[in-house]
């Protein structure tokens, strides 16, 4: 059973080939030596079987898992003109600081509609675990005279609706989700990776 979850996890790490064939050496000479009655050479292969399997699944452990890539994407109506957005003035603009772009308000919508956009957002994008986000937005909101906070949006349907009102809104969205709306468009990669 050992042997089975070492090979299951070793398929995920970029040496497996060569790892797994030492695996399949030693399980082949454990049965030769079964096979030919040998008492004292199966114990140590044996042990030594475990302990590369024990090796094998904490090098399994430290590997990132690799599931599919996905792209994280910012989002506005097809009629806005804007300019890419630097990484500070993005972050800036959803902790509530206004941001122009070509003469433009942009207006940040906080996409909730999906938990896991919303954190990776979170983290790859505004650097903040939520609850450091949620802090710096109520701390924000208490020292500035003028009220304008980020925008929360729990559904798609109604995202999409605000975002092609024409008030210069923008939120992040999968890449493989924004491609289908025809009336947004994509204005800049936000990040990509494993999920």
């Amino acid at each position: 059973m050992l042997r089975f979850f070492a090979r299951f996890c070793l398929a995920l790490h970029p040496l497996s080939e060569i790892l797994n064939r030492f695996l399949v050496l030693i399980c082949r000479a454990i049965d030769s030596a079964n096979q030919n009655g040998n008492d004292q050479a199966p114990l140590k292969l044996k042990v030594l079987s475990y302990w590369f399997s024990a090796l094998l699944l904490g090098l399994a452990a430290l590997t990132p898992c690799y599931g599919e890539q996905r792209a994280l994407v910012l989002v506005g109506d097809q009629r806005l003109h804007i300019a890419a957005i630097s990484p500070v003035e993005l972050r800036r603009l959803f902790l509530g600081f206004t941001i122009t772009n070509h003469q433009q308000k942009i207006m940040p919508l906080v996409n909730m509609a999906d938990s896991l956009l919303y954190e990776v957002f979170l983290q790859k994008v505004v650097f903040m675990s939520a609850n450091a986000y949620e802090k710096q937005l109520s701390t924000r909101l208490a020292r500035i005279e003028e009220k304008i906070m980020p925008t929360r949006v729990y559904d798609t349907k109604n995202l999409i609706k605000l975002l092609t009102e024409g008030n210069h809104a923008v939120t992040y969205m999968w890449h493989e989700n924004a491609k289908h709306y025809s009336n947004l468009k994509i204005i800049q990669i936000l990040w990509t990776g494993h999920q």
